[in-house]
């Protein structure tokens, strides 16, 4: 009796479940250092006139970084500039004074935590 109860409890699978597939974190990682470098973007476009992309090299850091194709960049860039040009005209920017009431770190951040630029992402693919 003994020896068939050891074979039962031997034949027993006791091993863990399979735990479910994890995200690939390269993906993982890729897509939100696609979405930090959209808001160097914004930020960069909405100061053109300070120049701060020859002040701050982050925005070339992610470029050199991204495994995206370049044409997935530009559509990144596209939308930071689509996003601050609509900022510009809807606070009617015409002279110095009506810069102050721009909100270009708001604009840019509120889109980077959006789920249109998540989906965006999401829908681009790293280079193979």
């Amino acid at each position: 009796m003994l020896v068939s109860i050891s074979l039962f409890a031997c034949g027993q699978n006791t091993t863990s479940k399979p735990t479910p597939p994890k995200a690939d974190t390269a993906l993982v990682l890729q897509q939100q250092m696609l979405k930090d470098y959209f808001l160097c973007t914004c930020i960069d476009d909405g100061f053109k006139e300070d120049s701060l992309f020859f002040k701050d090299a982050t925005r070339t850091v992610y470029t050199e970084l991204l495994e995206y194709e370049y044409d997935d960049l530009q559509k990144i860039r596209k939308v930071a500039q689509q996003l601050i040009d609509a900022d510009k005209n809807k606070k009617g920017e015409t002279s110095a004074d009506t810069k102050a009431d721009r909100a270009v770190f708001y604009t840019c951040i509120e889109y980077y935590k959006s789920s249109e630029l998540d989906n965006l992402i999401k829908s681009m693919h790293i280079k193979k």
